[in-house]
């Protein structure tokens, strides 16, 4: 996969402003060879994950339970959409005594891609 596709899993933390155990965790059934030295994954796979956290929040938030479904206007295939949801639903339970989960706290938007591809393009511009 090429490069500018992938997104370090420290930006990942950062965008979803959650700590770097839940988002290791939580793709533990997509990579689990290296889930815990994964230094990147595919902007797909941080789609998947960014929306089922904004769900599972919206859930808590409104009282809510729904079953999350893989969306199809993602390019990751079903089987592996499933197996981020899963992860992450897994970690937030494992974590639900040490992190609670808000809406604010899961600020990604579509355009937080286009800032993070032009502060790229800006490092790259100083290096």
């Amino acid at each position: 996969m090429n490069t500018k596709d992938m997104i370090a899993i420290k930006e990942v933390c950062e965008l979803l402003e959650m700590p770097e155990e839940i988002i290791r965790f939580s793709l533990q059934e997509s990579h689990p060879d290296d889930f815990d030295s994964l230094k990147e994954i595919s902007f797909a796979e941080f789609e998947t994950l960014a929306q089922v956290l904004k769900q599972k929040a919206e859930q808590e938030n409104n009282g809510q339970v729904a079953a999350i479904a893989p969306s199809t206007n993602n390019t990751l295939p079903v089987p592996e959409q499933q197996k981020i949801i899963n992860g992450a639903l897994n970690a937030l339970t494992e974590f639900a005594g040490n992190y609670t989960l808000t809406i604010d706290k899961i600020t990604w938007e579509q355009r937080d891609f286009l800032k993070l591809d032009f502060k790229r393009a800006i490092a790259k511009i100083y290096i």
